[in-house]
């Protein structure tokens, strides 16, 4: 198994704490992974917060207030996007668990969207960090520690964007997602590896 590597979540990183205090406040377990954090290491405004829960044993509503929170979608596995497809994949086949929905909420202090991914057990923040299919999607914060692979620092220090975790994969999906990294990442000079 890759290393796993930790420091303190910067303070500037305010929409993400912010998140996970909502969460933390009504003793739901949360962490913060992929696209979000790595847009925000490489100075990129993130589309989206890709937020992971073992339990949905709580109101959303609750969570954000309910003035302030609208569903805006549910991604299913017929779903042409990444959600619905890539994630069940990559954590069934790597004995991570089950996905039991993805949903999209938008929040109104927010300036984009949450996808609320629920899984049937728990799992570290590292686990999760280290479930990524590319090295540039290993990373993931618990609100305190942020956590990231040695693929995830090999290919931020190389601008490389490679594939790692092939078991199980889609080739004409993750060649797909391989092709969006390049075109979103080739203006700060990245490459495909």
């Amino acid at each position: 198994m890759a290393s796993i590597h930790a420091k303190l979540l910067p303070r500037e990183w305010r929409d993400v704490r912010r998140v996970l205090d909502r969460f933390d406040i009504h003793n739901v377990k949360a962490t913060i992974f992929g696209g979000c954090l790595r847009d925000l290491m490489l100075g990129i405004a993130p589309k989206d917060i890709d937020v992971m829960v073992s339990t949905y044993e709580f109101r959303i509503l609750d969570v954000f207030g309910p003035n302030s929170v609208t569903f805006a979608r549910e991604y299913g596995a017929d779903d042409s996007l990444d959600f619905g497809k890539i994630l069940p994949d990559l954590f069934f086949r790597r004995g991570l668990g089950k996905i039991c929905f993805v949903h999209k909420y938008r929040v109104d202090w927010l300036a984009m969207p949450i996808d609320l991914i629920c899984v049937d057990r728990d799992l570290t923040s590292s686990a999760i960090a280290a479930a990524g299919d590319f090295g540039i999607c290993q990373i993931a914060t618990d609100g305190r520690d942020l956590f990231w692979t040695d693929a995830f620092a090999e290919d931020v220090a190389n601008k490389k964007i490679i594939l790692r975790q092939q078991e199980g994969i889609d080739p004409e999906r993750e060649e797909k997602r391989a092709v969006y990294f390049a075109q979103k990442f080739a203006s700060i000079g990245f490459t495909r590896g």
